[in-house]
């Protein structure tokens, strides 16, 4: 029986940090019957950041000599129903960029890809990716679309204040993890806003929420019904690996928990991700 799996990381290159990729390249041939022989597919979607060269390039260096790359462009020129269908049931690995994640999911949904991506993960097949690339896998998560810089047709000539003068804004997912995701939690962008103290704004809005807060560098997985978390440690620019933390609304406040990274060792999603208790409100 398939196990789905879902590597969601802190920002979109991660998945090619070593831990992280040896991972997922593990589970991919565990799929092909461990046949070395056999490159896996790797289908890369990058809707998130308009399908640039740059990005598949920059996300995708730790794959290139181990997978049979496909990239499948959705933004401004589309195949048929049926090649689309093709390209994500023969892929052993389906890894999302980074980007606009407004734009992806409303492009997903109106395209009938929502569906088919739920179906490749009930197959088995490695649904990874950061940045938006991780929130697509969530019931929602804490986004930058709104972003001037992050979107389709950018305008010409914004000044510094307009560049800067956005808000974080909660963005629908798959929903194959029943949770929140907040990636780059450790970052601060161009708004000047901490992902982290906005992230709990958040969940104070929505307190019957779950928060899976991934810092770059790091990654939350699921297999199945169990998860872990992985840091990178260093690697290329990078002098240490980041967290993975779970918050919850409790009490009037958000409580925050470090989850251990590097364990390896898988534990229920469920206890995870039991919704807050309430029973003491009035």
């Amino acid at each position: 029986m398939a196990i789905p799996i879902v590597v969601a990381c802190g920002r979109g290159r991660d998945i090619s940090a070593p831990v992280i990729r040896d991972y997922i390249l593990k589970r991919a041939r565990q799929r092909l019957g461990n046949n070395n022989d056999v490159q896996p597919k790797l289908l890369y979607l990058g809707t998130p950041n308009f399908e640039t060269q740059e990005g598949l390039d920059l996300q995708l260096k730790g794959y290139q000599k181990s997978c049979d790359i496909e990239h499948l462009k959705l933004t401004k020129s589309l195949p048929s129903f049926e090649e689309i269908q093709d390209s994500i049931q023969a892929a052993d690995i389906i890894a999302v960029s980074g980007g606009n994640t407004l734009f992806a999911m409303n492009r997903w949904k109106r395209l009938g890809i929502d569906i088919l991506l739920k179906e490749a993960y009930m197959r088995g097949t490695v649904m990874c990716g950061g940045s938006a690339g991780a929130i697509c896998w969530f019931d929602g998560g804490h986004s930058d679309s709104l972003d001037p810089a992050t979107v389709l047709n950018q305008k010409d000539n914004l000044t510094e204040a307009e560049k800067s003068d956005w808000n974080y804004v909660r963005i629908a997912g798959l929903g194959l993890i029943p949770a929140l995701c907040c990636p780059h939690h450790d970052q601060i962008q161009s708004n000047g806003v901490k992902r982290a103290d906005d992230f709990d704004a958040m969940l104070l809005r929505n307190p019957g929420e779950i928060g899976i807060c991934i810092d770059n560098n790091a990654a939350f997985v699921l297999e199945g019904d169990q998860w872990f978390t992985l840091s990178t440690g260093p690697w290329e620019h990078a002098e240490k690996g980041g967290n993975v933390q779970r918050k919850v609304f409790d009490n009037g406040s958000i409580v925050s928990t470090t989850l251990d990274c590097n364990v390896m060792q898988s534990q229920p999603l469920s206890e995870l991700l039991t919704p807050p208790d309430f029973t003491h409100l009035p």
